[in-house]
């Protein structure tokens, strides 16, 4: 009798368990879960690739996105800004080996870094040629206190012609340069000048 006791015993804890183990428990505050994505995170997504082909690539990233195609629209800007930084630092890095040779102080009202600031804001406009090489994307969904929330991860990657690049460079410098000779600018113009020649004989 006692040995039927513990088998029931151990029954009735064996099917507790089961029965525990086959209800779904629910989410907690916070829990990302994924619905559907395009594919696997592809390897651009982590590391940006190199120039290749005389290509070269930005990427350019939008988390929590309400809807795929605001994702989409805001990962291009940001890919496209990354072009932009890239224009930009090209310029500094000219701005500042032509304001050493024309012995030009950083605070040079007319040619100091007013000037550089000022080629920078044209380098975003002056930017073109860039398409889209791929794209990757995620929707998922966060549980919070109440509610739970729909978001997207969209990620793109932009290729660029490195002649469109110098494009984009050379077209940047020689309206800052046009500029800076209407207003009769004779130093900044000169500094202009220098800086496209500069970067088109050290692309």
């Amino acid at each position: 009798m006692k040995g039927l006791k513990i088998f029931f015993v151990v029954g009735i804890l064996a099917w507790v368990a089961i029965s525990c183990a086959s209800v779904p428990t629910a989410p907690t505050a916070g829990q990302r879960t994924i619905i559907k994505e395009s594919g696997n995170m592809p390897d651009w997504y982590t590391h940006v690739p190199q120039e290749k082909n005389n290509m070269l690539y930005f990427r350019g990233i939008r988390t929590r996105a309400l809807t795929m195609e605001d994702g989409l629209t805001d990962a291009r800007m940001d890919a496209m800004r990354n072009v932009a930084e890239r224009v930009q630092t090209v310029v500094h890095t000219s701005y500042e080996k032509a304001r050493v040779e024309y012995g030009i102080p950083k605070d040079d009202q007319d040619a100091g870094r007013d000037l550089e600031d000022g080629i920078i804001a044209q380098a975003k406009a002056a930017v073109t040629g860039a398409k889209e090489n791929d794209a990757w994307w995620q929707e998922y969904t966060e549980t919070g206190p109440e509610r739970v929330s729909y978001f997207y991860d969209v990620a793109v990657l932009m290729e660029l012609s490195k002649s469109d690049f110098e494009r984009s460079l050379a077209n940047t410098l020689e309206g800052a340069e046009q500029k800076a000779k209407d207003a009769k600018n004779k130093k900044a113009a000169d500094v202009l000048k220098n800086m496209r020649e500069d970067i088109k004989n050290n692309p």
